[in-house]
């Protein structure tokens, strides 16, 4: 994994931190394991084509259409995603956060909107 970018933020007296990963997103590798992992979709359309990280978390035993039919959160409306409940899978993520293009915006003008700011470049 490659780490591209990060951003440290303080909470509850705990340092947290947003981190933009390149590599294969379905296999992270435990030291770079997170809370949840981003993935893009069309709208309703959860595919697992061959090569798409819906495709390779499908491979691992993901399915993100499944996790779509019990969404814990639905912002689609609002923000283009949703979020699922906690995977019960061991998994180096805990949930997934699924940006749909097409409800405002493409997947990177909808991610540029979310988290505009938010990340720098490493050091």
């Amino acid at each position: 994994m490659e780490l591209v970018a990060s951003l440290a933020i303080p909470h509850n007296g705990k340092v947290r931190t947003i981190e933009l990963l390149k590599g294969d997103l379905a296999n992270i590798p435990d030291e770079h394991a997170v809370d949840i992992l981003i993935v893009s979709a069309f709208p309703n359309d959860y595919l697992p084509t061959p090569t798409s990280l819906i495709g390779a978390l499908d491979r691992s035993g993901i399915s993100v259409a499944r996790l779509a039919e019990s969404r814990e959160s639905d912002f689609r409306e609002q923000f283009s995603c949703w979020i699922s409940r906690p995977l019960s899978a061991p998994m180096p993520f805990r949930r997934i956060l699924c940006i749909e293009s097409g409800w405002s915006g493409t997947p990177p003008q909808i991610t540029d909107e979310t988290c505009s700011g938010l990340l720098r470049p490493c050091s």
